[in-house]
């Protein structure tokens, strides 16, 4: 049902908790109740946790790291805040206190890593927990409290891009509903199925019918819906 290379591709699963992992550690604490702060602010001005530093390899490795019309990746980053990390489909993205913003695909073998945090592992491949930074690191993030964060892409599929609005340009915008926060209603979805006349496994793999559906989700749906993949959509 799916070629070996597509076997481990990282899909919904793998990039939300690659959402929650960096939401966790990049991410200030909550915001002090009214009468407790010490006033506001933006950034490192406030005393917010904060990106201090950018690294990338030497050259950069531009196949993985795409800064589009914005000077670097370091001008962008440091000294920014980041507020929230948001996903859709495969592609997750930080918002900044500032723009542009940084999204991010993991490919087939990209992932974040967190200084002393265990990887997440795949059965294809694994990150190396001994050195820092990692094997295959692109780019490294250095906070003001001291966490460190490494993108790590051994086979250079992944990409990472500055966006000033990443929910509003391409590619996020020719995505479907997500399949996991957006699913339709029942009645909806029907509707829609009973339009497409391609094989289900195809449609469910169309990012632009519902994002963040891979190999091994849509194995896995139509094996517990009982389900053949190659029956037409409109079919069933």
């Amino acid at each position: 049902l799916c070629r070996p290379s597509d076997a481990f591709m990282p899909e919904l699963p793998e990039v939300e908790h690659a959402r929650a992992l960096l939401e966790r550690h990049c991410c200030p604490p909550a915001p002090p109740k009214k009468g407790k702060g010490k006033g506001k602010g933006k950034g490192a001005k406030a005393g917010r946790k904060h990106i201090v530093k950018v690294i990338e390899t030497d050259p950069p490795d531009q196949k993985v790291v795409q800064v589009g019309a914005f000077s670097s990746l370091a001008a962008s980053l440091e000294q920014r805040v980041v507020e929230r990390v948001h996903r859709k489909g495969k592609y997750l993205w930080l918002e900044l206190n500032e723009r542009p913003w940084v999204l991010c695909h993991l490919g087939m073998t990209g992932s974040f890593v967190v200084r002393g945090v265990k990887p997440a592992t795949y059965k294809s491949f694994a990150v190396d927990e001994e050195a820092w930074p990692p094997r295959f690191w692109k780019v490294l993030l250095e906070f003001s409290d001291g966490t460190e964060v490494a993108y790590v892409d051994a086979r250079r599929f992944g990409k990472v891009h500055l966006k000033q609005d990443p929910e509003s340009e391409k590619p996020i915008s020719d995505l479907g509903p997500d399949a996991w926060l957006e699913l339709p209603p029942l009645e909806d979805f029907q509707a829609l199925l009973a339009k497409k006349a391609p094989a289900i496994k195809a449609v469910l793999l169309n990012q632009a019918v519902l994002s963040g559906i891979g190999n091994w989700v849509a194995d896995e749906v139509l094996y517990q819906a009982r389900i053949h993949p190659e029956t037409r959509a409109n079919e069933l």
